[in-house]
């Protein structure tokens, strides 16, 4: 009986109670990490990322090189200082190669005529070679030569013994001289 006593005052202390109302609380995993739409938007973007990189590499990749400008040629008129040219000179430091024309050579008689480019006034000439006083000569330059030719040096014409120079420097007067001029194409 007192065990039924208990068993009533429960269900009446059970009905007087009110139970709370039941709060639906949202439960966050780390944040955004584990969020299938946050993947999925990671996903397109590198995606992306990746298809323009591909596209701009390819387009680099096929595109022609631009043209490399042409290799400037010089041109040098050598004279005693008159009105009337004695040689013209046409180089092209691309090709290695110098064309000397002789317009109105003074006879050399027994010496002969070398040609020296004069590249400053603190360097010692370098010999190109001997001329002929009547026909054109062709040169062929060599690499230290290509590099030095520039609008600043000069050339020269030296009356030497016969064979040149035996110093590898000027012995005789300098007798035509004119600047190398670059060509504009």
């Amino acid at each position: 009986m007192l065990t039924d006593k208990l068993d009533e005052i429960e269900a009446r202390a059970a009905q007087a109670r009110p139970t709370p109302p039941v709060r639906r609380v949202r439960v966050r995993r780390h944040g955004r990490l584990y969020s299938v739409t946050f993947w999925r938007w990671c996903t397109f973007g590198a995606s992306g990322l990746a298809a323009v990189l591909a596209l701009y590499v390819a387009g680099t990749a096929l595109r022609p090189p631009p043209p490399s400008p042409p290799a400037a040629r010089y041109v040098a008129v050598l004279d005693r200082g008159e009105a009337s040219p004695a040689l013209i000179v046409t180089v092209d430091p691309g090709a290695g190669r110098m064309t000397i024309r002789p317009l109105a050579l003074a006879a050399a008689g027994d010496h002969a005529l070398q040609l020296w480019l004069v590249e400053g006034q603190n360097r010692p000439p370098r010999s190109l070679g001997l001329l002929d006083s009547e026909q054109s000569t062709a040169l062929k330059l060599p690499a230290q030569v290509k590099a030095a030719v520039e609008p600043s040096a000069a050339l020269a014409v030296s009356l030497e013994p016969p064979g040149g120079s035996p110093t590898g420097k000027p012995t005789g007067p300098m007798i035509y001289q004119g600047p190398l001029l670059a060509l504009r194409e």
